[in-house]
């Protein structure tokens, strides 16, 4: 079953043409919510089922009157809701970056440092991954390899969770088209015994360990200010246009929306048996503190010649 026909299966099961299906619920927990939409996105082997609730503007002629304190306090909490939403965002494109463009066979990389090698801030850190890649691609041409494909995190430098000072600068890089590990792991020099090996199997576990470390390092909140400084990045050319399933306009039953909320551990069973060409991997029901409703999420792996 391709996608557009899932995404119309899935509606006749979620899609409700009756109202009362919406009065059995807690009217606090949903009153706001116009209709729930769904989003089917593909990277790669990857697919992301989404439903998400639409909550309508409610235009209003009265403002309240803020005190300077309660200014303070909005604009603070408007950059932590800007922030906390930047920070999923970065998380699921990295995610989705690796798996559209990278596959099993490619290298993934650790490159830590020497105490003599260890960088005293973050823009010597990118500086040294520039000039790795830049080396390596000197000899991908040499070998003539062709164009290099990669994408880099650069962790480290912020507080220790234990005790004082900062942790330790180091660097994932995941890249495909260069064939000799060897001398990759030569070229780093930053380090004795840098980590890198071929991606054997699937993508999916270093793709969600890779982005986990980039939102962990991505920005700071001071003092309601962000931090723009970006640790992540990747060669020209990496494919970034997922592909989006058509988005229906149609109201999604909130009854089967509790449901599947009540009956969370059905989900595995009923998308598998939407999706029967993808394994089930794992969802998310949340809430958001300045919305209301709740956002799902399933997440699934193609499977290979039919099996998992």
């Amino acid at each position: 079953m391709n996608v557009e026909k899932t995404l119309i299966y899935l509606y006749d099961e979620l899609v409700s043409t009756s109202e009362q299906d919406s009065m059995h619920f807690d009217p606090i927990q949903y009153e706001d919510v116009g209709k729930y939409k769904s989003r089917i996105i593909k990277s790669g082997k990857l697919l992301e089922l989404e439903l998400f609730p639409v909550i309508p503007n409610k235009p209003s002629n009265i403002k309240k009157a803020l005190s300077d304190k309660e200014k303070k306090e909005e604009k603070i909490r408007l950059i932590i809701a800007r922030h906390a939403a930047n920070l999923k965002y970065t998380k699921r494109n990295i995610i989705r970056i690796i798996h559209k463009n990278f596959k099993p066979g490619d290298l993934k990389a650790t490159l830590k440092y020497n105490a003599e090698n260890l960088p005293d801030c973050l823009e010597k850190a990118k500086k040294d991954t520039a000039n790795y890649l830049r080396r390596m691609q000197r000899w991908a041409t040499k070998k003539g390899w062709g164009k290099l494909r990669y994408h880099y995190v650069v962790s480290g430098g912020y507080p220790k969770e234990r005790g004082e000072g900062l942790t330790r600068f180091h660097v994932h890089l995941t890249i495909g088209g260069f064939r000799n590990i060897n001398k990759a792991k030569e070229i780093w020099g930053k380090c004795d015994y840098p980590h890198i090996e071929k991606i054997v199997g699937s993508i999916d576990n270093w793709a969600n360990y890779v982005a986990k470390n980039a939102v962990k390092t991505n920005e700071s909140i001071i003092n309601g200010k962000e931090s723009k400084v970006k640790r992540h990045g990747h060669s020209v050319g990496l494919i970034r246009s997922w592909r989006y399933a058509e988005q229906s306009e149609k109201k999604v039953s909130l009854k089967k929306i509790m449901e599947i909320q009540q009956e969370e551990y059905e989900i595995p069973r009923i998308f598998q048996q939407m999706f029967k060409s993808y394994s089930y991997t794992g969802h998310t029901i949340s809430g958001s503190k300045f919305t209301k409703g709740k956002y799902i999420r399933i997440t699934m792996m193609k499977k290979q010649n039919g099996r998992n």
